[in-house]
């Protein structure tokens, strides 16, 4: 029966609806978000910070934990030795959660995409990691710009995200995939790698990773 409800939260919270309309949803969900991650087996988290690791960089850089929610990220990136690291998040609810934890040095509450900018300066970060915050009625391809922005000339922008496209023609594959193009071909970033997948998302799901690199 927990899984049940768990799973009917998560499937509820990602849908086509307007990032004022979800934060709304979170603003009631916030206090049990993390016990209905746990009992999906939400792995992602761990997931994101070993993308981070793999790119062998100094654990005194600066993060930007993007779509940050309650922290989770933010603990395994901890976990592995970083500790130079801020949040950002469209739920004020969720950055309190994150907040009592003390993990992140600063807190940004910002919504992102449709030309929205944060508060942060240009060429402030090392890293930007977003850890399923890619999905509907949250971030799309019309926040990269602003994600560039605040990342360092050689930074990196990666993030995990699941495949949305049985709930959104915009999280199609190949719909999703000429956003992340088009930046390329304009000369703003560079794929580290080719995306790939990797099993134990959550909820029997695979995670499908991006890592980009700032020029």
């Amino acid at each position: 029966m927990a899984h049940i409800v768990a799973s009917n939260a998560v499937h509820n919270i990602v849908k086509e609806r307007s990032c004022h309309e979800t934060m709304q949803i979170y603003k009631n969900w916030a206090k049990d978000l993390d016990t209905h991650c746990m009992e999906l087996k939400y792995n992602a988290p761990k997931i994101m910070a070993d993308v981070v690791e793999d790119l062998h960089l100094p654990k005194d850089i600066q993060i930007l934990d993007v779509a940050a929610g309650s922290g989770l990220v933010g603990i395994e990136l901890k976990k592995t030795g970083y500790t130079n690291i801020d949040a950002l998040d469209g739920s004020q609810e969720l950055l309190n959660i994150a907040k009592e934890r003390k993990i992140y040095n600063k807190y940004f509450k910002a919504l992102l995409g449709e030309n929205r900018r944060s508060p942060i300066e240009n060429d402030t970060y090392d890293v930007v990691v977003v850890c399923g915050g890619f999905a509907p009625g949250h971030l799309y391809t019309d926040s990269f710009p602003e994600l560039i922005r605040v990342v360092k000339p050689d930074g990196y922008i990666c993030w995990t995200m699941r495949d949305y496209s049985h709930y959104s023609e915009r999280f199609r594959n190949e719909k999703f995939d000429e956003g992340v193009n088009q930046l390329c071909n304009a000369g703003l970033w560079k794929k580290v790698r080719e995306p790939y997948t990797k099993s134990g998302y959550f909820d029997g799901t695979d995670a499908k990773i991006y890592c980009m690199q700032v020029i």
